[in-house]
């Protein structure tokens, strides 16, 4: 695939122009899909009249909804449901519970297999394990590289996390409080990161690091991995700032409040559910992020799911299942701590 082409020529061949050049493709590809399902300049069509052709159909269908025809239709229609005995009538309610249960079951199977694997006693990974044991989280809590692979990815997270929420909460304040043209271009833009290939980003920061000599540090990882957590900030905490009345602002000012307590004591307060589901998500994502970090980082410099990515190209270690499952279990401790102390989280 391309992306495999990309680091190829990165990694190996050293050829940075072509894989520059293949990356633009990737980039106008995605923009331009990005177009056509309504993105960008969609926005900027709410502000016009629909078009002769949509509201023609508005207008036919105002018509058929008005229309006594319809409504008779609508009357035998449910006549017809409510004489059906009550299994056919549930049929459809119980077809999608089973289909939404094969699909969640489906998702979530991979993960279930590397968490029985990770307590297998075997010297190979299998499935299901001949035999149960936790010699492999033992050999992980043995090996100063997987510990200091593992210290290295949490620090960089805890600092990544902490410049997503200065940069992006301020970013997301601006662009729902701000003016309609600035909220246009302002989302397409810091949620690039999201859009965007993630080869594609890991070669343009990769010629920006090399710029700044920032190849292989843990300055240049902290700064591509901020560079992706703040787009998920800005959409959890935009969407937390969309649903806050800010009128709450305005007493507060009313009062006699500067602009910056305003937002300590009163902003601050009731978004704090929307700022820790972002932390959590910012967090994650640079300890799990992968696909760049291998462009950066150098042989100095590891993280943990470098290090694992590593050892199951080279030498398939089981002891990557075990810490695959610890992996497994951050999101699902830390979100339902997040809803207990804070409240939903809003998207």
């Amino acid at each position: 695939m391309l992306a495999n082409l990309i680091a190829s020529l990165i990694g190996g061949a050293l050829d940075f122009k072509f894989a520059a050049a293949i990356s633009v493709v990737m980039l106008v590809a995605t923009l331009l899909f990005y177009f056509l399902v309504g993105g960008g300049l969609g926005a900027l069509r709410q502000h016009h009249a629909p078009p002769r052709r949509s509201r023609a159909r508005w207008r036919i269908g105002r018509a058929i909804e008005n229309s006594a025809v319809a409504n008779r239709w609508a009357a035998l229609l449910w006549s017809l449901r409510a004489g059906r005995p009550r299994l056919v009538r549930h049929l459809g309610a119980y077809l999608l519970a089973f289909y939404g249960g094969a699909v969640l079951l489906f998702l979530i199977a991979p993960s279930i297999m590397v968490v029985a694997m990770s307590f297998s006693g075997e010297d190979v990974l299998g499935f299901p394990p001949e035999s149960w044991s936790l010699r492999w989280y033992e050999a992980y809590f043995d090996d100063p590289s997987w510990l200091a692979a593992t210290w290295v990815s949490l620090k960089i997270a805890a600092m990544s996390t902490a410049l997503s929420l200065l940069l992006g909460i301020g970013a997301a304040y601006a662009l729902v409080r701000g003016p309609g043209w600035l909220r246009n271009s302002g989302y397409a833009l810091l949620l690039a990161p999201l859009m965007v290939p993630s080869v594609v980003m890991a070669v343009g920061l990769f010629g920006v690091l090399a710029e700044w000599h920032l190849l292989g540090t843990s300055t240049g990882i902290l700064l591509a991995h901020t560079s992706l957590g703040i787009s998920y900030v800005v959409i959890i905490v935009g969407a937390t700032l969309t649903g806050l009345d800010p009128r709450l602002e305005l007493a507060s000012a009313s009062l006699g409040a500067s602009r910056l307590r305003t937002a300590t004591r009163i902003v601050l307060p009731l978004i704090l559910p929307g700022v820790m589901g972002a932390a959590i998500f910012a967090f994650i994502n640079s300890f799990d992020e992968v696909v760049v970090t291998s462009f950066i980082a150098s042989l100095r410099i590891e993280t943990l799911p470098l290090k694992i990515w590593e050892d199951i190209r080279y030498a398939i270690d089981p002891t990557v299942a075990a810490i695959s499952a610890m992996l497994i279990a951050v999101p699902v401790v830390l979100l339902p701590f997040v809803r207990r102390r804070g409240g939903p989280i809003q998207f």
